[in-house]
């Protein structure tokens, strides 16, 4: 039996529970640039779903488990008679996708414009997944041969996993000084900020990171900690990481999950290329412990991560047109998806550093994050 990954679990459940809502559904729009391969996509398109095992799962959720799958026929790209606009996705992004014995996903193309639409619940595919759906798909349509994608499996925690990861908990993870977040009464609907910080900030990061030997997602979450811990006014705070574990070769599915870490406020009279150091220095040990989850820990080992105080990060290499590539073939790659309702903040690295925040307090976190980098490359922390 196919095991689900507990957060699988989780955004089955939720969509469950508020079918009409749109919770954890995706929309990939992409629109080909002009050439012989606009004739193709069907067929591409086609290809790729029978060589790709994940597109040919539908997921059983009659019991309140949402723990099994079963394989079935997929659905294939068809043309919509009716036009495409706007509203067009919003009223997709609604329509039912968990519907038994019938794979979570839909496409559709407009060929006169080139408008691909593909629609699916994230359950179905983490970030790392959908890009490698994409760069397959985008290979076949220019006549060279896809990758066969098998399924990704999840792994459970070993018992030594366990072992280090409880001893990594109950060394590292304080009880935590929560207060109430006053920001969060500004924009407390769900939306997006969003700033593109441009190539030279980016050049600029990338050779602080280097010079004191860490990586840009390194700088950039523990700049993130700093900046909640300002706002909040507390000694650390805990952040949630989007982990995906070490990619699995040749395979499609969804390892996707969350790892919380403390980052402690750094003080004036400490040295920040030390803070940061010994941060990624914590990073790096979570990579032992990737598939253990809350629910594997003994009650009070594992620090309150639902608190209004935390926060989920992302960082990503590239947004999802820069990872995919095939330039010339795509003209644009927009990936659409429901906003969090919950501080969550997401750093796509190349082309030009793009941060997002979403969720309650979006604007001001916003703002103090990249105050926080601005302020690590002005000052001279070697001193």
């Amino acid at each position: 039996m196919h095991e689900l990954s507990p957060l699988q679990r989780v955004m089955l459940r939720d969509s469950l529970a508020a079918p009409s809502a749109g919770y954890h559904v995706e929309q990939v729009e992409i629109v080909f640039t002009p050439g012989t391969w606009r004739g193709q996509v069907l067929s591409a398109w086609a290809e790729t779903v029978a060589q790709t095992e994940a597109l040919r799962v539908s997921f059983l959720t009659d019991d309140d488990s949402c723990g099994e799958i079963e394989f079935v026929n997929s659905l294939e790209a068809c043309q919509f008679d009716e036009g495409y606009d706007d509203s067009w996705l919003a009223k997709d992004r609604l329509c039912p996708l968990l519907i038994p014995h019938r794979p979570p996903w839909r496409a559709g193309y407009w060929p006169q414009d080139g408008r691909f639409i593909w629609t699916f619940h994230h359950a179905l595919l983490d970030g790392r997944s959908i890009a490698a759906v994409l760069q397959n798909f985008c290979q076949r349509l220019i006549g060279q041969n896809g990758t066969n994608l098998s399924l990704t499996i999840w792994k459970k925690p070993s018992s030594a996993e366990l072992k280090l990861a409880t001893e990594l908990f109950n060394d590292e993870y304080p009880e935590q000084d929560f207060r109430t977040l006053d920001f969060l009464r500004v924009d407390s609907e769900n939306g997006l900020a969003l700033k593109f910080m441009g190539h030279d900030f980016r050049r600029r990061i990338d050779l602080f990171a280097a010079t004191i030997d860490v990586t840009v997602a390194t700088v950039l979450v523990w700049a993130w900690g700093q900046s909640l811990a300002d706002e909040i006014g507390v000694d650390s705070v805990v952040v949630e990481q989007v982990r995906c574990g070490s990619p699995q070769q040749h395979k499609a599915g969804f390892i996707m999950q969350t790892l919380p870490i403390v980052i402690p406020k750094i003080v004036e009279e400490q040295n920040v290329v030390i803070s940061i150091k010994l941060f990624r220095e914590q990073l790096l040990a979570m990579r032992a412990i990737e598939n253990v989850t809350r629910g594997d820990f003994p009650f009070g080992v594992f620090p309150d991560v639902n608190h209004v105080a935390n926060s989920v990060i992302m960082i990503e290499h590239g947004t999802l047109q820069y990872v995919v590539g095939f330039s010339e073939v795509i003209e644009s790659l927009v990936l659409h998806e429901n906003k969090a309702t919950t501080l969550s903040a997401t750093a796509h690295i190349m082309p030009d550093l793009r941060l997002e925040v979403e969720g309650p307090g979006r604007h001001v976190m916003l703002k103090a994050w990249i105050e926080s980098l601005q302020k690590l490359l002005t000052q001279d922390w070697r001193a």
